[in-house]
């Protein structure tokens, strides 16, 4: 059992592979940690995400809402540090979370997200990268 991905409210995610938005397979189950409320900071947040393919399956983890209901999936991803580059901070989450090495392949795509979650508005830019181990 490998190290997990946490999610934005601090509690672990399940890696899981999805082909057409139908659970494939489980790549690994990781233990869950407590609970904690998240909410978002009024600052435009900068987040590389990878897209890490493997049998033309994307690796994703499952989004929790306050409750601990599962309410969706999402490639995995990660915060960009001051003076850091994108493609960077992407290899370097991985490293920190999965202990995995990846090859970045293609990308970045930007995207640029105003969004509610839980009646608070969110910003964020994610440079999104096609990723392989």
């Amino acid at each position: 059992m490998g190290a997990g991905a946490r999610t934005a409210n601090g509690a672990f995610r399940k890696k899981t592979y999805f082909r057409n938005s139908l659970v494939a397979d489980i790549d690994c189950l990781l233990k869950v940690a407590e609970m904690n409320t998240w909410r978002q900071s009024p600052q435009i947040r900068i987040k590389a995400l990878g897209l890490h393919w493997r049998d033309g399956r994307v690796l994703a983890a499952e989004v929790y809402d306050d409750q601990e209901r599962v309410v969706g999936v999402r490639p995995l991803d990660g915060s960009v540090e001051f003076g850091e580059r994108s493609d960077a901070a992407l290899q370097r989450e991985f490293k920190e979370e999965l202990d995995v090495e990846v090859k970045v392949l293609a990308g970045p795509l930007v995207i640029e997200n105003l969004y509610l979650h839980e009646g608070e508005s969110g910003h964020v830019v994610v440079f999104v990268f096609s990723s392989h181990r």
